[in-house]
């Protein structure tokens, strides 16, 4: 669990730093037109994590890849609705 608690502290300070993720409509992450750009919240691209192109991993290790991966933690994540 502590071990879970620190890769979940780094994934949020990467986060932070990240400025929010990043939806790439078409799915093509090496097309950076505008057009298919769109400024998502972390809770809708944790939702469609498996359905949408997002840069939500990205610039995190395979640890914290996999643990963003896992249904139950991102169940456990609480979004405040104000941001």
């Amino acid at each position: 669990m502590q071990k879970e608690n620190k890769l979940t502290t780094s994934i949020i300070k990467k986060w932070n730093k990240q400025g929010g993720p990043i939806r790439f409509k078409n799915g093509d992450t090496l097309d950076l037109r505008r057009a298919n750009l769109e400024s998502v919240s972390y809770k809708d691209a944790l939702e469609h994590l498996d359905d949408w192109k997002t840069d939500i991993l990205m610039d995190l290790t395979e640890e914290e890849k996999a643990l963003v991966r896992d249904p139950k933690w991102r169940k456990g994540l609480i979004f405040d609705p104000k941001k």
